[in-house]
């Protein structure tokens, strides 16, 4: 039976088409006549010897641009690696269509490769389980078993190219259907085959979306897997799409769900080493393709044409030589010397690939990209030495070992793979004819003429062999061959198309050059290495593939290939390779960190450098459907921001503007925008994202930016007649309550709209959920009652806007949740996650983010209050790091503890006599951060005792972090440590866990009973801390009319001591800190009193080391889980008397996460709070509701922290005051 593949995305291997001209790509050529006595070039320094070098570059170049060995040279090149008669393949016998009891389609191409080689196939059944010790111990010689080919699986054998592209597939039984994933996957049940790729990507799933996994062992058969859903065993089946439809084409009550879960690349496996073999398979299954065979066996078990093009490469195969073996250049790695070098080959004449540039420094995108390797590999780019090579030398440089790789615009040949290695390929051009002579328009009127190229590449020999009578001449070296050109010495000369747009650019004062079409030649670049070297060669595939994931590939083509598509357009001529997009890296899926030495540091670089290297360009995300954060006409148009309006983009505009970049927007949808985020594509995301710990798992956010909730629209039964009114007040459906009973909702695909819907679809009793890409398609469902739409459901704001336009639509009910929005930043990026935070702080201190806000949503609406930290901002795009040191994470520690190391620890440090929050009696460590401490141990490790204390003073709590010559240096700050701007760029924070504010302690017998009072007074502070930063900073406004003494003390007793002495000269007026602390010292010491007074906000966070972003969410995750289920209020109120519990931040989900990374986040004695009214949501600054202006009352002599004291029961939050009211104060 054929199956159709109907879900897998076609996969077509990158092609270009080049029209070359320069300034004009003519089809009105001359015809074949002959040429002109007084064009042909004149005879000159050319010698005899140069024409008569082509034979052996025509020699190298075969007949056609494919694989041509004839099938007795291949026999004979297979016997020489083979070296025996029959060969075992590794199959499987369970898994239709591919292999069923020695039959199917990966036993039929078995079989055809082992006709080719002249060798008898002999078959035996492997399984997910077994296939890899099957063939690492020689039971079998080749594995073609519908094996995924995945990272992990290459650290321990081979892999061949890809031949097949499957998908990961769900099956289901009976009535159960899977047509949204996140709306019918939570709290199933799902099984997967032992040691299977569809077992790893499920598990990754399960925490997300609260799955049940059973691993169904590789001895179960088909029968057995259909009976476990059938009895309701399991709810689902997952495994590749191809078998998951052979089930369901013998089980009529089997359905194969429409979502699938990524790409399943099959790959034949290969004992680790064997090169020869390796190449010897990739060859053939190239030829099998070119043949037609490949076809033809695919037609006989599936519909249709190969969705799958397998990839060709030019030459013809040779039998293997025997080259003497050189030092491993991966060996190079694991040495810690940092005088250790790379010594890569590059060229030095082949602009924009190698060149050296004006200050004779090796330059180019080969150069760029041979710098990103060492920086990635030895944590510093200068590790390499670069050395000049030419096409003619480059191969036996690498052969005689005087380079480790070759990085040089060489062309994936098979005639070359007998030397050398390749790796997979990372540019693609086509041969290209570059004409000084205004009479040659095409190739026919090269006839006759001579045609200059490099000595050792095959383009004579292509040129030779497509124009009947070209004389071609092999020149030397690029220089010789320009000048050549340029002195009328030949009539053109050919080699890689952009590297003749490039002469051609250089030279555009020539007004005779002309670009011809290309020759029918590919020339697909790859990476060269020797081939006793097989780990460098897959470290070269994996940080290609990081490279173009992370977005650096694409920056480095954009920084290089853009000038010549700017040039091109320029004069008005289309050119493919100056338009081609990136070349589509072939990725494949899994980890690989064992291939970095581990004693190296590992720098990636940060989205900023990629900005900087793209000619200071900033790629954003936007939404373009959704009034008024972001919309447009026609998504397909938008070339730039400014083919988008919105308060996002206005808001992009303005940090790009601080930045000094320029800002391309990029239409993103609720579905696509992570993705597109995490494959490079773009650098931010700001599309009205609410932050979510779904979210947080995969990227990172920036400090929150802007507040709604979601809300319903529906269809009112009465026209609105005040256009102004947005609400409906006669609809049937009064809001996201029992009204909607028996109801169809609309949401957004991938929103947490969406989310929340399908986890209030049983308790609301809501009929049907229906996801839709876009907001248009929602709104034309509402209106017309398409799918029978009786709402619509997103946030408030977004909907308002659209009762504007449509007076049958209102809003009913209250907002349901709160929502956060958040910058996207993709995770880890520390450099770029702070400056968009500082930045938004800027726009926000410097009232622009407030301008933004006003023109989107009214004069009347209160400004969202974006956090803005003590200290001003640090850093700017100029001077902002542009690297990411990738270090261990402290999640590893925790794993280690856990499984029983006892050389493991996990070091907490905590601010030295700092009561309540953390003090010292005798040998025991007490206090609100040591609780909290003792708290996470419990969850992580199950043992309040398992993370080691240290007190250190306040001065020295940073320097413990990060500072690897410190003794006893510690893992994580729980250290009543205020969180700002200038420790931010030194160390990451955990988000709020407690809010205090700066507070005096004075004597109760003297006479200072406010802030006034102290004017002129001596001030007791500790050093390193913020109250030393703030009383310091005279520009705030609290001090515009006093002026205090600060006198700085290392340790509190000390501070006491001299606000109680008698010696005038010792004597201190006042000592300030956190207010806690003050009024616990108040109450300890006696004759102390705190004035209410408040002149700074002081919130505490969490400090862990830089770049460490998964200890980061484990720490977030886990407060707010700590939050959630009342530990922390229980731990707070133990410490603090007579104040409500500080409110962490908890990020909203459907599912709320149980363990991150493997480690628990839940309380173990099961703690756990009533849930939240959430029938109303209490107002707050920054809701984009229209709200009347705040009035304060106030009298002659009151301070900031007075009114906020009267008006918000805090006196911490005078900064609202003052930022609501700067302009009047």
């Amino acid at each position: 039976m054929n199956f159709k593949l109907t879900t897998i995305i076609k996969l077509f291997l990158f092609c270009s088409v080049i029209c070359l001209g320069v300034w004009a790509c003519s089809n009105n050529s001359p015809g074949d006549k002959e040429p002109s006595p007084n064009s042909t070039a004149e005879e000159a320094p050319i010698s005899e010897e140069a024409v008569e070098n082509v034979s052996d570059d025509i020699k190298d170049t075969p007949s056609a641009q494919t694989p041509s060995t004839t099938t007795d040279n291949l026999s004979s090149i297979a016997a020489e690696i083979l070296q025996k008669e029959v060969i075992t393949v590794g199959v499987k016998y369970d898994f239709p269509p591919f292999g069923t009891n020695g039959t199917g389609f990966d036993v039929d191409l078995a079989e055809a490769m082992a006709e080719m080689w002249g060798v008898e196939a002999k078959f035996t059944e492997v399984t997910t389980k077994d296939f890899i010790d099957k063939l690492t111990t020689g039971e079998v010689d080749l594995v073609i078993a519908a094996t995924t080919y995945t990272r992990q699986r290459d650290e321990m054998i081979d892999f061949s190219q890809i031949y097949f592209m499957n998908q990961q597939g769900l099956l289901s039984y009976g009535d159960t259907r899977i047509d949204v994933l996140h709306r019918d996957l939570p709290g199933k049940t799902i099984g997967a085959r032992t040691g299977s790729t569809s077992l790893q990507n499920i598990i990754t799933l399960a925490a997300d979306l609260n799955l049940k996994i059973e691993e169904i062992d590789t001895s179960q058969t088909i029968t057995d897997v259909v009976n476990l859903l059938e009895t309701g065993q399991i709810d689902v089946f997952t495994s590749d799409i191809t078998y998951l439809q052979e089930l369901a084409s013998k089980n009529s009550n089997l359905t194969v769900a429409e979502p699938t879960l990524g790409p399943e690349p099959y790959a034949i496996g290969v004992r680790e080493g064997e090169s020869n073999l390796r190449e010897l398979v990739d060859y053939t299954l190239q030829r099998l393709w070119l043949e037609g065979r490949y076809q033809e066996i695919y037609g006989q078990y599936f519909d249709g044409e190969p969705l799958y093009h397998i990839e060709t490469f030019p030459g013809e195969l040779s039998p293997p030589k025997n080259n003497p073996p050189c030092p491993s250049a991966y060996d190079k790695l694991n040495n810690n010397s940092t005088n250790e070098v790379l010594v890569i080959g590059v060229k030095e004449d082949f602009k924009p690939f190698g060149f050296k540039n004006d200050n004779e420094e090796f330059d180019g995108f080969d150069v760029d990209i041979a710098k990103e390797f060492v920086r990635r590999w030895f944590g510093d780019e200068t590790q390499v030495e670069f050395r000049a090579v030419t096409s003619a030398n480059r191969i036996q440089d690498l052969l005689d070992c005087k380079i480790d790789l070759i990085i040089a615009s060489m062309t994936h040949r098979w005639n070359r793979a007998d030397d050398i290695d390749f790796s997979q390929i990372y540019f693609f051009d086509r041969q290209g004819i570059l004409a000084n002579n205004p009479e040659i328009r095409n190739l026919k009127d090269l006839k006759g003429r001579r045609v200059a190229c490099l000595q050792g590449s095959t383009s004579c020999g292509n040129i030779a062999e497509q124009v009947t009578g070209v004389t071609p001449v092999s020149l030397p070296n690029v220089e010789a061959m320009k000048s050549a050109l340029l002195n009328n010495e030949v009539d053109a000369i050919t080699s890689d198309s952009a590297f003749l747009i490039q002469i051609a650019i250089d030279n555009s004062n020539i007004t005779s050059l002309r670009l011809l079409e290309e020759v029918s030649s590919e020339e697909p670049y790859a990476i060269g290495m020797r081939p006793d070297d097989n780990r460098l060669r897959k470290l070269v595939n994996f940080t290609l593939q990081d490279m173009k994931q992370d977005g650096t590939y694409d920056a480095l083509y954009a920084k290089w290939f853009d000038p010549l598509k700017a040039w091109l357009t320029e004069k008005g001529v289309t050119v493919e390779v100056g338009q081609q997009p990136p070349y589509p890296i072939q990725i494949i899926p899994g980890d690989a960190t064992n291939y970095l030495p581990q004693a190296k540091a590992k720098l990636l670089p940060s989205k900023i450098k990629l900005i900087r290297d793209r000619g200071n360009k900033l790629i954003v995300g936007v939404k373009c459907d959704l009034r008024p954060f972001g919309y447009c006409k026609n998504p397909a148009e938008v070339v730039d921001c400014d083919d988008v309006e919105g308060f996002d983009v206005d808001l992009v505009k303005a940090i790009a503007d601080k930045w000094g970049v320029e800002p391309i927007c990029v239409p993103v949808t609720s579905a696509n925008r992570i993705a597109k985020l995490l494959s490079g594509e773009i650098d931010l995301i700001a599309a009205s994202m609410t932050h979510t710990q779904a979210r947080d798992v995969l990227i990172d956010f920036s400090h929150n930016y802007f507040k709604d909730g979601q809300g319903l629209l529906v269809r009112c039964t009465n026209e609105r007649t005040n256009i102004n009114d947005v609400f409906c007040t006669d609809a049937e459906i009064r809001g996201i309550d029992e009204t909607l009973s028996g109801k169809t909702v609309a949401a957004l695909a991938g929103s947490t709209s969406l989310e929340n819907m399908m986890k209030w679809q049983n308790e609301l009793d809501i009929s049907e959920v229906i996801p839709f890409q876009t907001t248009d398609e929602a709104i034309n469902a509402l209106l017309n009652n398409e799918q029978n739409v009786d709402a619509f459901t997103t946030d408030s704001v977004a909907l308002a806007q659209f009762t504007y336009e449509h007076p049958e639509l209102g809003l009913v009910g209250k907002l349901r949740t709160e929502e956060h929005y958040g910058l996207g930043i993709p995770s880890g990026d520390t450099p770029f996650r702070d400056l968009v935070n500082f930045t938004l702080q800027d726009l926000k201190m410097g009232r622009e983010y407030n301008k933004i806000y006003e023109d989107w949503f009214g004069l009347t609406a209160i400004p969202y209050r974006i956090e803005v930290l003590q200290s001003s901002p640090p850093i700017t795009f100029t001077s902002a790091p542009d690297t990411i040191e990738v270090l261990e994470t402290k999640i590893d520690i925790i794993k280690s503890i856990n499984e029983g190391d006892n050389d493991a620890s996990l070091v907490a440090a905590i601010q030295a006599n700092f009561p309540p929050i953390s003090n010292k009696l005798g040998t025991v460590f007490v206090g609100f951060d040591v609780d909290l401490i003792k708290e996470f141990a419990r969850r992580w490790m199950s043992n309040e005792n398992a993370i080691a204390i240290k007190d250190v003073p306040a001065d020295e709590r940073i320097q413990t972090l990060v500072d690897d010559e410190v003794n006893d240096k510690v893992d994580m700050l729980v250290a009543g440590l205020t969180r700002t701007n200038d420790r931010d760029k030194d160390i990451d924070f955990s988000i709020t866990y407690f809010l205090d504010g700066q507070g005096f302690l004075v004597r109760d017998d003297d006479e200072i009973n406010d802030l006034n009072d102290l004017d002129g007074k001596k001030v007791a502070v500790l050093t390193g801390t913020t109250s030393l930063d703030t009383i310091q900073n005279t520009q705030l406004p609290i001090f515009k009319d006093i002026q205090l003494q600060p006198v700085p003390f290392n340790s509190v007793a000390e501070a006491l001591e001299a606000l109680q002495s008698q010696n005038d000269e010792v004597r201190v007026d006042a000592y300030t800190s956190d207010s806690v602390v003050l009024a616990a010292l108040a109450q300890d010491v006696g004759g102390l009193k705190v004035l209410d007074e408040r002149i700074s906000e002081e919130p505490y966070g969490v400090g862990v080391p830089h770049y460490d972003y998964q200890f980061r969410d484990l720490v977030n995750f886990t407060l707010q889980e700590i939050k959630r289920d009342c530990t922390y209020d229980r731990i707070y109120e133990d410490w603090f008397d007579d104040t409500t519990p500080y409110e962490i931040e908890i990020w909203p989900d459907a599912t709320p996460l149980t363990e991150y990374k493997g480690i628990n986040l839940t309380s173990p004695t099961g703690n756990t709070c009533s849930e939240i009214d959430t029938t109303t949501v209490p107002e707050e600054t920054g809701s984009a509701t229209v709200q009347n202006s705040v009035e304060y009352a106030t009298v002659s002599g009151d301070s900031l922290s007075k009114i906020a004291q009267n008006k918000y029961g805090s006196p911490t939050l005078w900064q609202t005051i003052y930022d609501d009211n700067r302009d009047i104060i």
